[in-house]
């Protein structure tokens, strides 16, 4: 008699939360079992193109009930550390966060009906290289800039960058930059003294995005083109503030867009 078998289909449920830090949207992806997925879980979401995120971060709790974040491709990002206390709680005036190498607080400065007023305060070692000038020569063409190195993601900021941004152009100004270990490469365009655009490369998910809004960004553009308040327009018209000194504050608007679930099948 033939043996007939049956393999069993087991279905794996995540929440899934999108924000908006001043425009920059963030999926975040909840549970340690959904890191352990990842690769299948990351492909999902990117299929879905109506999810309209710029960026994944996979959140859970430690053995020590802590919360622990990482963003799907390695990268850090000021906008889904800003965005965390919507996820850990609307109504705590504090919160820690840890992400590899840092452990955060964020403080809820403010609050309106749909929105909380997030600032942090990040240690200044997350700048690995200052702003130095750098000439960037592309098909004939020369862009001059500021290269700026944080923890996980290089910028060229410049007042007049390459209009075109694809993967070609970034993988020639990662040789320029000599950024090749570095997780992610954006471009920064300085539209005037308080307002810029910015667009992101994150290599491990081959993406490039140009970002409604950009936490690490403004901290770039802070330090090349520094203005008074520290606050600067994104390309979704509304503002984050980046002050550099004893050590880097952050601080915007974040709101929740909204809330579902994931479903993800294993044999």
């Amino acid at each position: 008699m033939e043996k007939i078998i049956i393999k069993e289909l087991v279905m794996k449920t995540y929440r899934f939360i999108k924000t908006s830090t001043a425009g920059n949207r963030t999926g975040f992806i909840l549970g340690k079992s959904a890191w352990s997925n990842r690769k299948q879980i990351i492909a999902i979401l990117q299929s879905k193109k109506n999810l309209e995120a710029e960026q994944f971060a996979f959140l859970w709790k430690t053995r020590r009930a802590e919360p622990y974040m990482v963003m799907a491709g390695n990268e850090i990002s000021g906008g889904a550390i800003l965005a965390s206390p919507s996820i850990l709680g609307i109504n705590k005036k504090e919160t820690t966060i840890n992400i590899p190498g840092y452990k955060l607080n964020t403080i809820v400065s403010g609050a309106s009906e749909n929105k909380i007023y997030v600032r942090v305060n990040l240690p200044k070692k997350l700048i690995i290289k200052y702003p130095e000038t750098i000439i960037f020569n592309y098909r004939g063409r020369k862009y001059k800039g500021y290269k700026v190195v944080l923890d996980g993601i290089a910028y060229l900021v410049s007042k007049k960058p390459p209009v075109e941004k694809g993967l070609s152009l970034f993988k020639a100004l990662n040789r320029t930059l000599n950024t090749q270990k570095i997780q992610s490469i954006g471009i920064i365009n300085i539209v005037d003294k308080a307002k810029m655009q910015a667009t992101v490369w994150v290599k491990k998910l081959n993406t490039i995005t140009d970002e409604q809004a950009c936490t690490t960004g403004t901290i770039s553009a802070q330090l090349s083109f520094p203005n008074k308040t520290g606050r600067w327009e994104q390309a979704s018209k509304e503002k984050i503030r980046a002050k550099t000194g004893k050590s880097i504050i952050i601080e915007a608007g974040v709101e929740v867009l909204s809330e579902g679930k994931l479903y993800l099948t294993q044999n």
